[in-house]
């Protein structure tokens, strides 16, 4: 809410605006007044008030006189002139102020509400206006402690001026942000400047007074100023712990990664340093997860030659899906556990065993297809999806030789008992289903979609009606018992569905068959 001061020395005037104008209306939470120049001056220097009003002719200091005077020390004050007369002179020193508006008296209060609110708009633009020019020069010094620093103090002068709440620590850390940016379905996607938003006021509200800049789309390096008994494990800790409690906004999973604390801001480009290198174990470990510089254990022996390579060319020359699937979980777990070894490294890796893979099968990669099957796999952020992509193009390959059909029988098979045996437990899940099958879930999904035609949800939910429609059959069972009994923890959720599938209530159900 904005500030109001206004100045007059008839009482009348004053008392008519205080009491008469819907000042919260317009945007107006604090009205002050004051009977000449004098007192104005002084109760606009311990106020700042956003909007003044005041006459021009007043004792002791006239109105155009106190709006010089004002404009020296508040100069972002607007200025609205209020007067019985308007000759030209006093109308041409009211310009060369920069007074926003003139009302005559006597005065129109419809008038005064339009030149108020007229004000109050041009303080609302003026400021979103400051604050962007602020953020941008916050982003900037962001960006410029990433870096050496030769001589530090303009830098330090610039942060006390635009981030001062930055230096009132005595120990600081940068860490790194990295945000899952796809849309989980049915959920919008923030955007990146909305989602720093959301992470510097989740940070402020920790204790952690925070200075951000964009790296690349979805993923912010944050300087912070942290308490002397903090450590940095702790505060990535509380920062997810922040991001990831209840909130209005559909916050995305994210991934942070912290360098080394310093114990100045002119060394916050070591810590950078570091929380760029631990930045890339998101790779492993996945969105949701944390990493801090230097606390990994000793990089593990991990290298190409001494990968079972073999086994995985037996499966596909055997035409074996369900066994290339079995190496590439395998792999996965192996890769996982590699620490110090880096993501472009690993992705590396997925890449010649792919192009290998296609070429034992028949579809060798021109240097076009190689090129592409790269950059599919540089776009995928965690190794868990770099291995569900390397199982959907292996499979594909299967899938594609001429006369193949993929082998599923005996995995769908299992499925099918599984689900059927285990349909009205609340907790069953596909990764359940592929935890009991000894493969990943996107290779049970498609080879279960692929052999029946149907997906794995959309036949568990058949089960389950088969079930429920048993169970309404019979009268002595009560109705509101039956969605727990197969299976649905929701009630509403339940009647929905079998009034979908089946083109009726439950109730409605019941009565058809025992009319």
């Amino acid at each position: 809410m904005l500030k109001m001061l206004i100045v007059d020395d008839e009482r009348t005037t004053r008392h008519t605006l205080v009491n008469h104008i819907p000042w919260r209306e317009l945007g107006i939470g604090e009205v002050e007044q004051a009977d000449d120049g004098i007192r104005a001056l002084e109760l606009a220097k311990r106020q700042s008030p956003d909007i003044v009003m005041t006459d021009i002719r007043m004792p002791r200091l006239d109105g155009l006189s106190f709006a010089r005077e004002l404009r020296t020390c508040l100069p972002r004050s607007k200025v609205i002139i209020l007067s019985a007369y308007s000759e030209v002179d006093y109308l041409k020193s009211a310009i060369k102020l920069n007074v926003v508006d003139y009302v005559e008296k006597p005065i129109d209060l419809d008038e005064v509400k339009r030149v108020i609110a007229s004000a109050a708009v041009a303080c609302a633009e003026e400021e979103r206006r400051r604050r962007k020019e602020t953020e941008a020069v916050r982003r900037e010094l962001a960006a410029r402690l990433c870096e050496p620093c030769s001589d530090f103090a303009p830098l330090r002068a610039a942060l006390e001026e635009c981030a001062p709440d930055l230096l009132r620590c005595g120990r600081f850390l940068t860490i790194s942000a990295a945000w899952d940016g796809r849309s989980a379905e049915g959920s919008p996607t923030l955007s990146h400047a909305a989602l720093e938003r959301e992470l510097e006021s989740v940070l402020f509200g920790a204790g952690f007074p925070a200075l951000l800049a964009s790296r690349s789309p979805y993923q912010s390096v944050i300087h912070l100023a942290i308490p002397d008994s903090a450590t940095a494990s702790n505060v990535l800790k509380s920062a997810l712990e922040a991001w990831n409690a209840p909130s209005e906004a559909a916050r995305p999973a994210m991934f942070l990664a912290a360098g080394s604390v310093e114990e100045s801001p002119e060394n916050l480009y070591r810590s950078h340093g570091g929380a760029m290198q631990a930045a890339d174990r998101l790779y492993r470990i996945g969105f949701g997860g944390r990493a801090v510089f230097g606390d990994e254990a000793p990089p593990a022996p991990f290298a190409i030659d001494a990968l079972p390579l073999e086994d995985f060319a037996s499966k596909l020359r055997e035409s074996d899906p369900e066994g290339a699937a079995l190496y590439l979980k395998e792999l996965e777990a192996r890769m996982r556990s590699a620490s110090g070894v880096s993501s472009s490294k690993l992705r590396r890796l997925y890449h010649s065993l792919l192009l290998a893979a296609a070429e034992k099968l028949g579809h060798p990669n021109g240097e076009d297809e190689a090129s592409s099957l790269w950059d599919r796999l540089q776009a995928l952020p965690t190794l868990a999806e770099t291995s569900s992509f390397a199982l959907r193009y292996v499979f594909g390959l299967f899938a594609s030789q001429s006369g193949h059909k993929p082998e599923g029988g005996t995995v769908v098979g299992k499925a099918k008992r599984f689900i059927e045996q285990r349909a009205c437990d609340p907790n069953l899940s596909i990764s359940a289903l592929a935890d009991h099958l000894y493969l990943t879930p996107s290779y049970v999904c498609l080879i279960f979609k692929q052999e029946t035609g149907v997906t794995i949800n959309q036949y568990l939910t058949s089960i389950r009606i088969a079930k429920a429609k048993a169970l309404i059959a019979d009268p002595s069972i009560k109705l509101h018992r039956v969605s727990g009994m197969v299976g649905y923890t929701d009630g509403k959720y339940f009647a929905r569905l079998f009034k979908k599938e089946c083109g009726l209530t439950p109730s409605d159900f019941r009565r058809a068959i025992n009319p």
